[in-house]
């Protein structure tokens, strides 16, 4: 988050794409808290994975977004894939595709791919892809700023517990 409130500092706006409808939502307070301005993060909650695919791409290609944040699922077919690639390459903004773990092996065009962990008051990031060299051994992130407790980790994008409609209320 310091890149992402770094860039809505300078003016630059924060797509943020994730399913509609899903068991959690953006947690604003949250990302203000970490330096991320509120006002520049635009919310996209497309009802089925090519529309996701679709906002992904038109984001990555505007020329007023910094950054796209997008949550996709396993079924995300390569070509779609491709796609964001090329898009995040003739736009401007970066392009952070969030995917499940189990897409680990599954190949991807994309040419950076990070898995990345909690592991108490750290980060352990494994370079599964990337340019150049093989990368040697995961690197581990230390910091007081990192999250110390589950509850911290997860106040970032919070459960709704109370139902999807409910969650669309308090969207609008």
């Amino acid at each position: 988050t310091p890149a992402l409130a770094r860039l809505t500092e300078a003016g630059g706006k924060v797509v943020v794409i994730f399913p509609w409808p899903c068991g959690w939502r953006l947690h604003v307070p949250a990302w203000g808290g970490a330096g991320v301005a509120a006002g520049a993060m635009l919310l996209v909650r497309p009802q089925n994975l090519r529309d996701m695919v679709w906002a992904a791409v038109q984001s990555a290609r505007c020329p007023g977004v910094g950054a796209v944040l997008c949550w996709l699922d396993a079924r995300v077919p390569t070509n779609s894939l491709r796609r964001l690639q090329v898009a995040a390459g003739e736009g401007g903004a970066c392009l952070f595709v969030i995917r499940p773990s189990v897409c680990r092996m599954v190949p991807s065009p994309a040419p950076l791919r990070l898995a990345v962990q909690a592991s108490g008051a750290a980060l352990v990031i494994e370079l599964i892809k990337r340019r150049g060299a093989p990368a040697g051994l995961p690197l581990t992130l230390r910091s007081r700023k990192l999250f110390t407790r589950q509850e911290d980790a997860h106040a970032l994008v919070r459960a709704d517990t109370r139902g999807a409609r409910s969650a669309a209320l308090n969207d609008a």
